[in-house]
């Protein structure tokens, strides 16, 4: 049984390949020791060719076909009628995570999880557009104590993605994955997709029901764009930071090559 993997999945063309390369180079440098496992999606043989180049990486191929929209008006209760009209007028422009492409390459993190932790002792999921900025070996240790560690970026528990997940082996953990990709993979598969929660919402809800015990990753392991602080071992830019916010910007640029 092996220790401790990281893992992501993208899109295989595109925007994010460039934040994806930063990721591998910043784990490259901060956390060199680490086996990364990366699952792209319709990925090009260029990408491919870039990314396998990087050590310790474990590349998954995946294809998807589909090409229909989600209807943004089934979206659940706990948007407001503010937002659920920016997003029905401006969905395809803002919100690419309605292209249903986009939807499968974000929930398939569920599929992966779960088949990494048949594997791993310990899974830790980031977003695609995390940056690491020391080595997150030395403290994986502090989450040992639970089922999984969820990073909240507010103090309310209402989180429509969670950017990482840190799962320790075990069956709970591994039916709790299993539980939400089928969740996913149903929505996905009736060709109108009907998201009630937040896959983050939906994840915590279903951590409360089953008494999974959980640990919330404050500051300390990410920063997703409030004050970038500078002890966090990790950043992210969540939606417009990555192209807006300097001290972002100027982090990833530290990295990208």
């Amino acid at each position: 049984m092996n220790d401790i993997i990281l893992c992501c999945t993208s899109n295989g063309k595109g925007k994010y390949i460039k934040y994806l390369k930063c990721l591998l180079q910043s784990i490259k440098v901060n956390t060199p020791d680490l086996k990364v496992h990366v699952r792209l999606v319709n990925c090009d043989k260029k990408t491919h060719t870039e990314i396998k180049k990087y050590k310790n990486i474990i590349l998954q191929k995946d294809e998807f076909n589909k090409k229909n929209k989600i209807h943004v008006s089934t979206l659940g209760p706990h948007l407001n009628k503010s937002v659920l009209y920016l997003l029905s007028k401006y969905r395809n422009e803002v919100w690419g995570l309605y292209d249903t492409e986009a939807f499968y390459t974000c929930m398939v993190k569920y599929n992966t999880i779960s088949n990494l932790l048949n594997d791993y002792k310990t899974v830790v999921y980031v977003d695609v557009d995390t940056v690491v900025r020391k080595n997150i070996l030395k403290h994986i240790n502090e989450i040992q104590g639970c089922d999984i560690g969820l990073y909240f970026d507010k103090k309310e528990i209402n989180f429509p993605h969670p950017g990482l997940i840190i799962a320790n082996k075990s069956k709970k953990m591994i039916n709790l994955m299993k539980y939400m990709d089928d969740h996913f993979s149903k929505c996905i598969e009736t060709g109108n997709v009907k998201v009630e929660l937040g896959d983050g919402d939906l994840l915590f809800k279903t951590i409360q029901e089953k008494n999974i015990n959980y640990s919330r990753l404050t500051l300390k392991w990410k920063d997703e764009g409030y004050n970038f602080n500078n002890k966090s071992l990790m950043w992210s830019g969540r939606s417009e930071r990555k192209t807006k916010n300097e001290i972002y910007i100027n982090e990833y640029k530290k990295y990208s090559i």
